[in-house]
């Protein structure tokens, strides 16, 4: 099982630099990040504005230290922040572990 966090961001730029720092520091193996129309409101107003939204890939063993590093980087206010464990292919996992040390 590999664990997969995603969250939105305000730019591509906040999307990628989290991602890039993450990899650097060996907490994730891979980022996906992707343009997405989105609609909220927020503090009673209502947006409508271009985000970007980013799948994070890492160990069972490292979620929490991903977890927490969104959300010490982040730029927004409060956040999205799901994960969910997931089976995936041997290859795909052995790939990760070769360089995602457990703790």
């Amino acid at each position: 099982m590999i664990c997969v966090i995603y969250s939105s961001f305000p730019t591509k730029d906040s999307a990628l630099r989290i991602g890039k720092l993450m990899l650097e520091e060996g907490l994730i193996a891979c980022v996906n990040v992707f343009k997405m129309d989105t609609q909220y409101i927020w503090k009673g107003k209502f947006h409508e504005e271009d985000e970007y939204g980013a799948y994070f890939k890492t160990s069972i063993y490292k979620k929490n230290q991903v977890i927490k590093y969104i959300n010490s980087h982040h730029p927004y206010e409060i956040p999205l922040i799901t994960n969910e464990e997931v089976v995936v292919n041997n290859a795909y996992k052995a790939w990760m572990d070769s360089f995602l040390t457990n703790p």
